[in-house]
């Protein structure tokens, strides 16, 4: 990934985020996953200053742009979030963290959480909050040893402008349909934007729905035989587009496209004594509900992420334990992608305890229902300003603040529904 030019500054922080993410995909691999690019880009950018000489050059390389305009636009971006989203930091301290990280923590913006480190409850009861409920409690133990504890949390709750229509799953024509009774449905009775052409995966079938307030969800699905790297990577090409900034992904008109291909059958017919334009494009949309929880657990040994220069960054300024100190950075994420909209929150943790040895393992058990399908698809959910009035608000267009790659439907709910918990 090139280092940004200084004479070529970036126009807006989407497409800093928007390059981040596809080192945080590789992290995740390639089993049904939700990931934030904004929640861990946000907290690099924000710890970033502690870091020098080499580390500090690859967390520019990481990050997109030096590290005084990634500090700036953390700043920016939790001081005045975009109202689709709920952004918020915390930095909880314990003890001595010396001269060097008091000074960090004191020019941390005001919005930001600074503060000595909160009870086990405290801790819950912000992750709670800023996360819609979503998450409701801090997946790090709270405990004496515990000497810092760093977390961003983004979250957005956004309803759909128009419920989808539920059929059968027979109708979306793969072996999902043995695992769900029911999919959805969008028809549109306008130009149809369903089909795009992507440097990253060739032509792939889009889905693009529009949350309140101003949150884009884009699903894309390419080719069986296309890596699911390559199918993430054309669906942060097509966000792209949309969000009308730089981008080599175009869409391809319904009279331009052959009338069958990988995800897309065109039908044609011909209305007699019709009295309106020549030409007409309809589209049809039909994709299952999905959910997804997941967690990057020790992010320090994922190559290009930062994580690694950061913990050095953190481990250089704070007063050594004489029983050693165990960093550990991590994220959690969970979504939901229903009848009537999309919930999703995640949180970014970078934490230090002092212990006398490293803390032992914890059993995880991760269940993955093993479906073989042909059909996986991508989903990234940006930010949108067509009724976005603020000045700088241009910088908020097209913020990549979740990606996720499904391969497990799920059963929708009912349109309208609203005691649905997301």
């Amino acid at each position: 990934m090139p280092f940004v030019n200084p004479e070529h500054p970036r126009k807006s922080y989407s497409d800093l985020v928007a390059a981040y993410a596809l080192r945080l995909h590789e992290a995740a691999g390639d089993r049904q996953h939700i990931v934030s690019p904004l929640s861990a880009w946000l907290l690099l950018a924000l710890v970033a200053p502690l870091a020098a000489d080499s580390d500090r050059e690859e967390l520019e390389r990481v990050l997109g742009c030096d590290i005084d305009t990634a500090r700036r636009g953390a700043d920016e971006l939790l001081k005045d979030p975009h109202p689709a989203l709920t952004l918020a930091f915390a930095a909880w301290l314990r003890g001595d963290t010396g001269a060097g990280l008091d000074a960090w923590r004191r020019a941390l913006p005001p919005c930001a959480t600074t503060s000595l480190m909160p009870t086990q409850a405290e801790a819950d009861a912000w992750a709670n909050e800023h996360t819609k409920g979503q998450i409701e409690s801090m997946p790090v133990g709270i405990n004496e040893d515990l000497r810092l504890l760093f977390v961003t949390a983004v979250a957005t709750e956004v309803r759909w402008n128009r419920a989808f229509d539920l059929v059968p799953a027979a109708e979306l024509g793969s072996v999902w349909a043995s695992s769900v009774s029911r999919v959805m449905r969008r028809s549109c009775q306008h130009a149809s934007h369903v089909v795009a052409s992507t440097e990253a995966a060739g032509f792939v079938g889009v889905s693009h729905e529009l949350g309140r307030p101003g949150l884009d969800v884009i699903s894309v699905v390419a080719a069986p035989d296309v890596p699911p790297a390559s199918v993430i990577a054309a669906a942060y090409e097509v966000a792209a587009c949309i969000a009308g900034l730089p981008s080599t992904a175009t869409f391809v008109p319904a009279f331009d496209l052959p009338l069958t291909g990988h995800a897309w059958v065109v039908r044609e017919r011909l209305l007699n004594d019709y009295h309106g334009p020549e030409r007409i494009e309809r589209s049809e949309v039909t994709m299952p509900a999905w959910q997804a929880k997941t967690e990057l657990q020790n992010l320090t040994a994922a190559p290009g992420t930062g994580f690694a220069e950061i913990v050095r960054a953190v481990l250089a300024r704070l007063p050594p334990d004489p029983r050693g100190d165990v960093v550990d950075a991590k994220q959690v994420a969970r979504a939901r992608f229903d009848t009537n909209g999309f919930s999703a929150a995640a949180l970014t943790i970078l934490s230090a305890a002092g212990m006398a040895g490293p803390a032992p393992p914890r059993r995880t058990i991760e269940r993955t229902v093993e479906i073989r399908f042909d059909r996986p698809f991508a989903v990234v959910a940006t930010t949108n300003t067509d009724n976005f009035s603020r000045p700088g608000g241009v910088l908020l267009r097209g913020l990549p603040s979740f990606g996720a790659w499904v391969t497990e439907p799920m059963e929708p709910s009912e349109p309208d529904e609203t005691e649905q918990k997301w």
